[in-house]
């Protein structure tokens, strides 16, 4: 699963409402429960909703499912009808905001098609995801037009601690205290908590040292703070991972 890190209840959620019927897909028609599901993402910008994707798509080919990844979620329509003739399938197409935040004639189309343009007994998951489900219209959430909503929020200390283990590779001693390090980045994105890492190989350096140490992640965490604070001056609407993730990527 490579660094799709979650916190535990929501890696939970993913297994039992995305995974379980794609690994067991003959226990679910046993049992009789639909594998035509639609799963709404939601989170901010950078907590590994598009990351997901590729578990999905690995998971999928392993058990003979068939995975679309739209570029465009406009193309929903189309993709199911596709997929359709390629069941099991799982359509994944992302920000759903961009046609779902009010009543148009495409946003009718999309209720449309979730709502059964496919058979219901189609063996067809759609996957959406937002940045913004605030901006969604309200009547695309009710219960019954989706199966599930999960929340992907930036991970807790615990898991900040096997994000840095992780792209700190070979330069952590396994038996490493990352408490003060999880405390200090928990809650930001992981590309906060992998810029960190790198910024904390200089503490290592300095030190005139070949591994790294908690308090090099904990300082290096610090500057990324203030960095983020600075960023967010002038943009208090913007969450710090919003923004991050966005100068991150235009590097």
């Amino acid at each position: 699963e490579g660094s799709v890190l979650f916190d535990d209840d929501i890696r939970d959620q993913i297994s039992t409402n995305v995974l379980v019927p794609i690994k067991y897909t003959v226990g679910c028609r046993t049992h009789s429960i639909p594998l035509k599901r639609t799963v709404l993402f939601d989170g901010p910008y950078g907590t590994g909703k598009s990351l997901t994707a590729r578990l999905v798509a690995k998971v999928a080919e392993d058990n003979g499912w068939t995975f679309i990844l739209l570029d465009r979620v406009q193309g929903l329509k189309v993709a199911l009808e596709f997929a359709n003739r390629y069941a099991p399938a799982v359509v994944f197409g992302e920000d759903i905001d961009r046609i779902a935040s009010e009543r148009t004639d495409e946003m009718n189309d999309l209720i449309n098609v979730i709502d059964g343009v496919i058979s219901k007994k189609s063996e067809i998951m759609t996957i959406l995801t937002t940045n913004f489900i605030e901006k969604l219209d309200p009547v695309i959430l009710r219960p019954g037009r989706l199966d599930a909503v999960i929340t992907i929020r930036p991970p807790g200390p615990k898991t900040v601690e096997r994000l840095i283990r992780h792209y700190a590779g070979g330069l952590l001693h396994e038996d490493e205290d990352l408490t003060l390090s999880g405390e200090t980045l928990k809650g930001t994105i992981p590309a906060t908590i992998r810029e960190s890492v790198e910024r904390a190989k200089l503490g290592m350096i300095g030190r005139g040292d070949t591994k790294l140490v908690d308090h090099d992640i904990v300082i290096a965490g610090q500057t990324m703070k203030a960095h983020l604070d600075a960023l967010n001056r002038d943009k208090v609407a913007e969450s710090d991972a919003d923004t991050l993730a966005r100068s991150l990527h235009s590097i």
